[in-house]
């Protein structure tokens, strides 16, 4: 401290002056209050300078945005990024490619950059390209994986200040072209469920995403088309209500995951009323709720963390008012009867009646949890992950009636 000269030490009162709104006496200062100055100072200008990296580099939550990378082959990789967010993502140019197992980037074998960088307006998706021939050893890369992959982490900032986000990327051509024929089949069960969609509604259920502003502007639109076939409709539309139920937990010796301990396979479970399908549209009217059941996947970066996948969605209807032929209800798009729903019929008593309506909205299974893994790149759906969603799936198709109880 002794180094300082008087103009350094003045500066450092100006400073503390101006940030504290505090005045300090101009005559000379002793040694020990030039300390504590000095380190209120510096101090401030710590935290003017972190408010502002916040304020430059604003974080996007994990879940805000969806990666989905597929090799062209050469090097070459696509990486399709949606921001669901209200504000824009700006992608630098500095990328990292990973081992998953090791945790170790992968050696370069020169310092050229792979990527250009890029910014993805909020609410927007864009398709990047990364030329990995740059700078990696192709024909290593295309080497085939056992119980390992590959993956990037982008940053808005030198992976200090900003958020840093994983995309997982397999190098296998073979591999992605059945990644792709999945998507082609995705598509094709969604034509199966679009063919029974009333028609001037179809738009809203062939966009490819809806989320943030996209979201809300179609789903004003969608409200008042449907809102307008139902009152041009011959028949009363019954809505869905929310009675006190919930679902058991598995019975003992049900197995969805064996790395799972037997009494914690319940864990497993996610139960939720919510009033959107996997792909963020409306399951029913605006003002109707499912009871969801869901799996949880678990997430390739943190251990004990994932999210839920849901698998069956029920709506519930007071008995009483779904008796009788003119009575209807509105479902995915669709008008039916209820004689038109007994076969998804799973639970029914004197005051209430419960379908179980997934099928209106998935046909297949697989092509299900592939559409959702497209835009949920952040989990791990590895071997042991799907073989816990089939068990998950297969155990309570098979029991979901006689498991609702209530609260």
């Amino acid at each position: 401290m002794s180094n300082f000269k008087q103009s350094n030490l003045e500066n450092i009162r100006k400073i503390f002056c101006q940030k504290t709104k505090t005045q300090l006496p101009a005559k000379k200062i002793s040694k020990k209050r030039i300390k504590v100055i000095a380190a209120a100072a510096v101090l401030i200008c710590c935290f003017s300078l972190s408010a502002y990296a916040v304020s430059l580099f604003s974080a996007l939550e994990g879940d805000e945005l969806a990666w989905n990378a597929v090799y062209k082959g050469e090097g070459v990789v696509e990486v399709m990024v949606e921001n669901f967010a209200e504000k824009d993502l700006h992608l630098q140019p500095q990328i990292k490619l990973m081992r998953w197992n090791s945790g170790e980037e992968v050696p370069k074998i020169s310092e050229k950059n792979v990527f250009n960088g890029a910014t993805v307006p909020a609410g927007d998706k864009v398709r990047l390209e990364i030329d990995l021939s740059l700078s990696y050893d192709v024909e290593s890369l295309e080497e085939p994986l056992t119980d390992d992959w590959y993956y990037f982490v982008f940053t808005n900032n030198h992976f200090a200040f900003g958020q840093d986000w994983m995309c997982s990327i397999s190098f296998s051509i073979e591999q992605d072209a059945e990644e792709l024929n999945s998507e082609a089949a995705v598509m094709g069960a969604e034509t199966e469920i679009l063919s029974g969609i009333n028609e001037n509604l179809r738009w809203y259920f062939c966009e490819d995403s809806l989320n943030g502003d996209k979201l809300r502007e179609s789903e004003e639109k969608y409200v008042r088309e449907y809102e307008e076939l139902l009152a041009g409709f011959d028949g009363q539309i019954i809505k869905a209500v929310e009675p006190p139920f919930s679902i058991s937990d598995p019975e003992e010796g049900v197995i969805f995951d064996e790395n799972t301990a037997e009494n914690e396979q319940y864990l497993l479970t996610g139960l939720h009323w919510q009033g959107r399908e996997a792909k963020l549209r409306l399951i029913a009217t605006e003002d109707e709720k499912a009871l969801c059941l869901s799996v949880s996947v678990p997430s390739q970066k943190y251990e004990d963390a994932g999210s839920f996948l849901p698998l069956f969605y029920i709506l519930t209807y007071d008995w009483q008012e779904c008796q009788g032929e003119d009575k209807f209800t509105y479902i995915y798009g669709q008008i039916y009867s209820f004689d038109d729903l007994a076969e998804y019929k799973i639970f029914e008593d004197d005051k209430y009646t419960c379908f179980e309506v997934s099928p209106l909205i998935y046909k297949d299974l697989t092509q299900y949890v592939n559409a959702f893994k497209q835009s949920h790149t952040d989990l791990c759906f590895d071997e042991q992950s799907m073989k816990r969603i089939e068990n998950f799936y297969a155990y309570y198709q098979a029991n979901l009636g006689r498991l609702i109880v209530y609260r």
